[in-house]
C-alpha cells in the first residue's frame, strides 16, 4: 500500500513528506504506515483490530520464523482517536507505535477482548515451542504516546496492557494504562527479556500496574494510582526505578493496597530512588531478608500515610515501620563493602550509607532539589511541519550507496543556523567522512535511520575519526538527538562512531535520547556471518570495524537516555542468528568534567573495556549493562588494536602469557575520576572463546571493575557474573565474586571503598605537555590526546625533563618515588601510545620526533633509577658515595670498575638524551674503555684489559696520514662511528700509523658535511628522517642539535642509508618480534620459549623474544641487524657468546634471546 500525502494535524509527523525507504526493503516496501490508510477507523465503535494488524505486518515484514531483521524497519502511526480492538495487536521486530503526542490515540479493548496483550511485543507459539522472538534477541521496539484502556475486558481474564517482553534498544514512553479497580487487569505483563527504558508512564486500577520480569532495567517517571499492588517485580538480575509515585487506596484494612511487591528468590537486585509512596496499607512486601540475600535499596524516599513501610512477607513481620510520615534517606539491605579489605558484611534492613550528591547532577528546578535531573525526549509536538527540514527532500538519498556526506554536513548546517530541526526519514545515509552537527542542532529520526560509515577515512586504527562528531570542543548550548543510529560498513577499524564535544548550556541542553551505535551484524554491512565467521583461528582485519564506539571529550557534557552501544555478537538478519567475530576496540569513553547523565545504557564487546572514566567528574549512571566480547581470548585484549591511541587505554601487559582468564575487556575502568554515581550495574561474562563450561564455574574471566585514583566512587546494586573479582582497585584488596555470590550472580548492595577516600591510589602524575598546549600543531586529535596523558609518576619525577647531568638526586625517600616502577611501566605505555596514534604525524617539527620526549625522560629515568644487581641498592645513591677526586685517574679501582659507574656510563653513552657529548663525561668514559671493558657476567662486574667488541669482525691498520674521514671515505663508513667504536683514537684529525681500528658497518651512501648546510638539508636531499641519520651515525643527537659541534670531535664523514644496507626487520629470521615495540632491542612482555626449544646456556628468560639459530651463514652482526638489537645487547643476554668469537659461538640449534624485557635486569624495589 503507498503511502498517503499530508493529513489535518496540529502534529508535525502527519503532515511531513514520509519519503523514508528501506534499501533492502524492495522498491515498494513503505516504512511509514498510517492505520487508517489500511482502514482503521478510530471512532470506538468499529473494530480496528485487523487493520492495525494489517498495517504492522504489510509487505513481508519480520514475523513468525524470522527471529530478526533489519531489512523492513516501520512506523506505525495512529492520529488521534480512539481504535477498538477484540484481540491483541502485534508488534513485529524493529517497529514502532507511534500516536499523536498532541491528542493520544485511545487503544480501547472490547468487552469480548481475547489475548494476553493489548499490544504484544512476542506471541507464543502454540503447542508449547517458545515465542515468536528470543526475548533476550528482542532488540528495536518503541511504543510511545498512548492511553491503553482495557476496563471492559473480562474482570477475571488477566488482560495485560501490553505485553513486553524484549531486550535492548527498546523503550515505552508517555503511555497511560485505565484498568478496573478489584480486577485481574493488569497494565505492563513482562515475563522475560535483556533490558530496556520505560518513562513517563500513568497506572489506574487494576490487579497490578506492572507486572515485571527482566534481565536488567531502567525505569523513570511512573504514577501509579489505585491500584490492589502497584510493582510485582517476580525475578530479575537488576533494576533502577527513580521518581516513582504510588498513590494507593488508602489505609483501610477491608480495602488494602500495596506499593511494591518483590517475590520468589529470583529477584537479584531493585533500587528505588528518589520516589513516594502515600495512601496504602503496606509500603513494599519482600521475602529476601537472609544472609545473602538479594540486594534491596531504597534512597531519597519518602511514604505518608502507609501503615507498614516494609514488612517480611514470610515472616509477617515489619522490617520498617510505617506511619503519617516517613522519610528515608538511604535503607536497605544486602552485602556493602567498605573500608580498605575488600570484603563484604550483610546489612540486615539497616541504614546504608547515602550518596553525597553532586548539586550539579540534582534537578535545578521541576521537582525536589535532591532527585538527580532527569529529562523526557522532545516530541517537538508544539513545532509545525515549517519548522522540520526533511533531510531526503533537500538531496539526501539514504539509498545505502550514494554517498551523503555532503549533503548532510550542508543541510545541518543551515538548520542550526536558521533554528530548524532536521529530520531523518529512514535510509542508510552512507558517510565517507564525518558528518558535523552544530551547535544548536535539534535532529530527529523515524525508526532509527542510519548513518554509515564506509570507506578508506574511516580503515587507520591508529589514525581514528568520528562518523558523526556532535559541535567541537569548547563549545557550549544545545543540541537534541534522538531516534538515530550510527553504524559502519567495514572495514572501518579507525571509525568513533560519536564524538561529543558540546557542554550544556542549562541544565540537560546537550541530550541524546533513544540512540543507538550498532556495529555489523546487519544487511548492508559487510559485517556478517559470511564475513566474519567465528573460530577461525585468525583475526580477519576486513572485521576491524570501530576504534572507539562514543566518545565524551574533556569540554563535554551530555544527557544520555536509552542508548544502546552494541559490537554485533551474532548476524541479526538471518533466521539462525549465527556467531559472528567483530572486532571493536573500545566501547564509551568519558572524559566529561560533567555534569552528565546516563539513564538506562548498555556497552557490548569491545576488546578493551566497554565503560572508561579518565579524569571524569560528576557523572551518573542508572543501570549500566555490559558484556564482554564472545571469541576473547581468541585473540586475547587489545588483539587486534594497539593501546594508546586515546587516553588511558589499558595494555594487559600485567597478564601472563599463559593465562586464558586475564586479558578479556574490562567492563569498567574508572581513573582518576571522582564524584561518581552508579545504580545498577550488570557486568556479564558468558563466553571464553564461544565456550561456556566457564560460566557455572564463575571463571570466565579474572576482573571486570578496575579503579586507580578515584574518589567521590558510590556503586549501589553491582551484579556480576562469571567474573572472578568484582571490583579490583589498583594495588589495594579485591572484592571477590565467590563470597557474595547470590543465587546466580554476585551481588554487592553498597560497594564504597571509594566513597570518602581516594581508592586505588597511586601517583596523581603530571603531563610533559599541558592540556591544550598543542592545539595548533597539526596533530591529529588522537595524536594530540596521547602527548597529554598523564605519567603516573611522581611530582619529583619532573626532574626527569631537564636537559642536564641524570641522578645525585640525594634523598633516599625521593629517589624511591621517583624510581616506583609504576613511573617505568607509564613511560614505556606513554612510548607505545605515541607511536601508534602519532603514525601520521609523526614530528612536532622537521627533526623533532614527538616520541623523543617520552623517550628522553624514560633515558633519564633508565639513567637514574637502575640498581646494583648485587646489593638491589639504587646505583644513584652508591654512585653519591664514591670517593671525591680531581681526575678520574685518581679514582679507586674497585669504584671506578664498579658495576653502577659502568653502568652508569653506558648508559649514558647509549642515549641520544643524555650529556655524554660533553666533553668531560666524554673523557672520563674513553679513559675507562681505553683500558678497560666492562665483563657482562652478572651478577658482579670486574674490569679486565680487553680489545673492545668488534660487530663486524672487520679491522684496517692505520698509515701515516690517515684521518677519520680518510678511513670512513675509503670504506664507505660513517666517521662519527669509526671514532665512537675505537677508543683508542682521540684525535680524528690525526690517527697514529699503526693503529688497529675496529671498523664499523659499511654503508652504501655516504655524506660529506660541508660547514652551511643543516640536518634538514642532509635528510631532504638523502629522503631520511632526522631520527635516522642520528641512528646511522651513533653520536649525533636525536634532534641533530650537536651536528657541527660534532663533526669537529669525530670528521665530516656520515652514513646516510643504513649501515650493512637496507632490510626488512624479520623477514627472514627466525624470531617472533611484535613491531609494535619498534626497534629499541627490547620486546614487552616476556614470553616462554618456543615449545621444545634449547635455549643456551646462561641465556636470560626475561626474554620477549625468541632467535633459533639454524642459518649457519648468519653472523652474530648480521643477526643484530636484522632484529634491531644492538650488538652489546644481544651478548649480555647471552653470556655463552663472546665479542671476539661470537660468530663462532653460535650453536645451531639453539635459541638465544634476541629481545629481552625492557626490564630484564631490574631488581624490583
Amino acid at each position: 500500500m503507498n503511502e498517503l500525502g499530508k493529513r489535518d494535524s496540529t502534529f508535525w509527523m502527519a503532515s511531513m513528506n514520509m519519503n523514508g525507504r528501506a534499501p533492502y526493503g524492495g522498491g515498494t516496501y513503505t516504512v511509514f504506515r498510517n492505520v487508517k490508510d489500511y482502514g482503521a477507523v478510530g471512532d470506538g465503535i468499529h473494530d480496528d483490530t485487523a487493520a492495525i494488524n494489517n498495517a504492522v505486518t504489510d509487505g513481508g515484514r519480520c514475523g513468525m520464523s524470522c527471529g530478526s531483521s533489519t531489512a523492513k524497519p516501520a512506523v506505525i502511526y495512529f492520529p488521534t482517536g480512539t481504535y477498538l480492538v477484540s484481540a491483541s495487536i502485534i508488534q513485529y521486530y524493529n517497529t514502532q507505535f507511534l500516536g499523536d503526542p498532541t491528542n493520544r490515540p485511545i487503544i480501547l479493548a472490547a468487552s469480548s477482548f481475547s489475548g494476553l496483550g493489548v499490544i504484544s511485543s512476542d506471541v507464543y507459539i502454540d503447542g508449547g515451542s517458545g515465542a515468536e522472538y528470543v526475548p533476550q534477541n528482542n532488540f528495536l521496539r518503541s511504543v510511545r504516546n498512548f492511553i491503553v484502556d482495557i476496563t471492559n475486558t473480562p474482570s477475571d481474564a488477566y488482560v495485560c496492557g501490553i505485553h513486553w517482553q524484549v531486550a535492548q534498544g527498546t523503550d515505552l514512553q508517555n503511555i497511560d494504562f485505565y484498568m478496573k479497580p478489584g480486577t485481574t487487569q493488569q497494565g505492563i505483563y513482562m515475563e522475560n527479556g535483556s533490558g530496556g527504558f520505560l518513562s513517563d508512564l500513568y497506572f489506574y486500577g487494576g490487579n497490578f500496574g506492572a507486572y515485571l520480569g527482566n534481565q536488567q532495567f531502567t525505569s523513570r517517571n511512573l504514577l501509579f494510582h489505585s491500584c490492589l499492588t502497584a510493582i510485582q517485580i517476580h525475578w530479575d538480575w537488576a533494576w533502577t526505578m527513580q521518581g516513582i509515585t504510588i498513590i494507593g487506596r488508602g489505609t483501610s484494612s477491608g480495602n488494602p493496597s500495596t506499593g511494591i511487591t518483590i517475590v520468589g528468590g529470583g529477584v537479584g537486585s531493585f533500587i528505588l530512588l528518589d520516589s513516594t509512596m502515600s495512601q496504602l496499607t503496606l509500603g513494599i512486601s519482600t521475602t529476601l531478608l537472609a544472609e545473602n540475600s538479594t540486594s534491596l535499596l531504597l534512597q531519597n524516599f519518602a511514604m505518608s500515610n502507609v501503615v507498614v513501610a516494609v514488612q517480611d512477607s514470610a515472616r509477617g513481620t515489619a522490617m520498617l515501620a510505617g506511619g503519617a510520615s516517613v522519610s528515608i534517606s538511604s535503607w536497605g539491605f544486602g552485602n556493602i563493602v567498605t573500608g580498605e579489605s575488600g570484603t563484604s558484611s550483610f546489612q540486615n534492613g539497616n541504614g546504608i550509607p547515602a550518596a553525597n550528591r553532586s548539586s550539579r547532577l540534582t534537578a535545578a528546578s521541576g521537582g525536589s532539589a535532591t532527585s538527580f535531573f532527569a529529562r523526557s525526549a522532545p516530541t517537538y509536538k508544539d513545532v509545525a511541519v515549517g519548522g522540520f527540514m526533511n533531510i531526503k527532500s533537500y538531496g539526501a538519498k539514504g539509498d545505502g550507496t550514494t554517498d551523503d556526506t555532503a549533503i548532510i554536513n550542508q543541510v545541518l548546517a543551515v538548520a542550526a543556523n536558521a533554528s530548524q530541526i532536521v529530520f531523518f526519514p529512514y535510509g542508510m545515509y552512507m558517510v565517507s567522512d564525518m558528518v558535523r552537527i552544530p551547535l544548536g542542532s535539534r535532529i530527529v529520526g523515524q525508526v532509527w535511520p542510519q548513518i554509515v560509515a564506509t570507506g578508506s577515512k574511516f580503515e587507520d586504527m591508529r589514525s581514528p575519526r568520528p562518523v558523526v562528531q556532535v559541535g567541537v570542543p569548547g563549545d557550549v548550548g544545545t543540541v537534541e538527538i534522538s531516534d538515530i543510529m550510527v553504524s559502519v560498513r567495514g572495514p572501518t577499524a579507525g571509525a568513533v562512531l560519536m564524538e561529543w564535544n558540546v557542554h550544556e548550556e542549562t541544565q540537560g541542553s546537550a541530550a541524546l535520547w533513544n540512540t543507538h551505535l550498532r556495529v555489523g551484524g546487519n544487511l548492508g554491512s559487510s559485517l556478517q556471518a559470511a564475513d566474519c565467521p567465528k573460530l577461525t583461528g585468525s583475526i580477519n582485519p576486513n572485521c576491524a570495524a570501530a576504534s572507539l564506539l562514543l566518545h565524551l571529550t574533556p569540554t563535554s557534557s551530555a544527557y544520555v537516555e536509552n542508548l544502546w552501544a552494541w559490537v554485533a555478537d551474532h548476524d541479526i538478519d538471518i533466521p539462525a542468528q549465527t556467531q559472528i567475530d567483530i572486532y571493536s576496540g573500545r566501547g564509551i569513553l568519558i572524559e566529561s568534567q560533567g555534569p552528565s547523565w546516563f539513564w538506562g545504557t548498555a556497552s557490548e564487546h569491545s576488546v578493551m573495556y566497554q565503560y572508561q572514566l579518565s579524569n571524569a567528574r560528576d557523572i551518573f549512571f542508572s543501570m549500566i549493562q555490559t558484556e564482554s566480547p564472545y571469541f576473547q581470548p581468541g585473540p586475547k585484549a587489545p588483539a587486534p588494536f594497539a593501546p594508546g591511541v586515546f587516553p588511558a587505554d589499558p595494555d594487559f601487559t600485567s597478564c601472563s602469557a599463559a593465562s586464558t582468564t586475564c586479558a578479556f575487556a574490562w567492563a569498567l575502568r574508572m581513573l582518576d575520576s571522582s564524584s561518581v554515581y552508579i545504580y545498577s550495574s550488570g557486568l556479564y561474562s558468558w563466553f571464553s572463546s564461544y565456550s561456556q563450561a566457564c560460566v557455572d564455574a564463575e571463571n570466565c574471566q579474572d576482573r571486570g571493575v578496575d579503579i586507580e585514583n578515584s574518589s567521590g566512587v558510590w556503586m549501589y546494586a553491582l551484579t556480576t557474573k562469571a567474573l572472578r573479582e568484582m571490583v579490583s582497585p589498583v594495588k589495594a584488596a579485591a572484592t571477590m565474586a565467590a563470597p557474595n555470590q547470590n543465587g546466580y550472580l554476585s551481588s554487592i548492595l553498597a560497594w564504597l571503598e571509594g566513597s570518602t577516600a581516594v581508592v586505588g591510589s597511586r601517583f596523581p602524575g603530571w603531563s610533559i605537555f599541558p592540556n591544550g598546549s598543542l592545539a595548533d600543531a597539526g596533530l591529529t586529535t588522537a595524536c594530540e590526546a596521547a602527548m597529554y596523558q598523564t605519567l603516573k609518576c611522581d611530582v619529583s619525577a619532573k626532574a626527569l625533563l631537564s636537559d642536564g647531568y641524570q641522578g645525585n638526586v640525594g634523598n633516599a625517600t625521593a629517589l624511591s618515588l621517583m624510581c616506583d616502577p609504576d613511573c617505568y611501566d607509564s613511560l614505556r605505555y606513554l612510548h607505545g601510545s605515541i607511536v601508534s596514534a602519532c603514525a601520521s604525524t609523526p614530528e612536532l617539527l622537521p627533526g623533532w620526533p614527538l616520541v623523543g620526549f617520552a623517550d628522553m625522560v624514560w633515558a633519564h629515568w633508565n639513567e637514574t633509577c637502575f640498581k646494583d644487581p648485587t646489593t638491589g641498592q639504587f646505583c644513584d645513591s652508591v654512585l653519591s658515595a664514591f670517593s671525591t677526586v680531581s681526575d678520574i685517574s685518581q679514582m679507586p679501582r674497585a669504584e671506578m670498575c664498579s658495576y653502577c659507574n659502568l653502568q652508569k656510563y653506558d648508559l649514558m653513552r647509549t642515549s641520544a638524551f643524555s650529556v655524554y657529548d660533553n666533553t668531560s663525561f666524554e673523557t672520563r668514559y674513553r679513559y675507562v674503555a681505553a683500558s678497560m671493558i666492562v665483563s657482562h657476567s652478572f651478577p658482579s662486574a670486574s674490569c679486565r684489559h680487553a680489545d673492545p667488541i668488534c660487530t663486524s669482525h672487520q679491522y684496517y691498520t692505520s698509515v701515516v696520514g690517515d684521518t677519520c674521514d680518510s678511513v670512513a671515505v675509503a670504506k664507505s663508513v660513517s666517521s662519527a662511528t669509526l671514532f665512537w667504536i675505537n677508543p683508542s683514537v682521540w684525535d680524528c684529525s690525526s690517527i697514529p700509523a699503526g693503529t688497529k681500528l675496529c671498523l664499523p658497518l659499511a654503508c652504501p651512501t655516504i655524506h660529506t658535511v660541508t660547514a652551511t648546510e643543516s640536518c634538514l638539508n642532509i635528510t631532504t636531499g638523502a629522503g631520511i628522517l632526522t631520527t635516522d641519520l642520528s641512528a646511522y651515525n651513533p653520536g649525533l643527537n636525536w634532534d641533530c642539535d650537536n651536528l657541527h659541534n660534532g663533526t669537529i670531535r669525530w670528521g665530516l664523514t656520515l652514513c646516510i642509508s643504513p649501515p650493512g644496507g637496507g632490510y626488512t626487520a624479520n623477514s627472514t629470521s627466525n624470531s617472533t618480534a611484535n613491531p609494535w615495540t619498534g626497534g629499541d632491542g627490547y620486546h614487552d612482555p616476556a614470553v616462554a620459549p618456543p615449545p621444545g626449544a634449547v635455549v643456551a646456556a646462561g641465556t636470560t628468560t626475561n626474554c620477549g623474544d625468541w632467535y633459533k639459530h639454524t642459518d649457519t651463514s648468519m653472523s652474530c652482526a648480521q643477526i643484530c641487524l636484522e632484529n634491531q638489537v644492538t650488538y652489546p645487547l644481544f651478548l649480555v643476554v647471552n653470556p655463552s657468546l663472546h665479542s671476539e668469537t661470537c660468530s663462532a659461538d653460535l650453536v645451531v640449534g639453539a635459541t638465544y634471546c634476541i629481545h629481552p624485557t625492557s626490564n630484564w635486569n631490574t631488581t624490583s624495589s
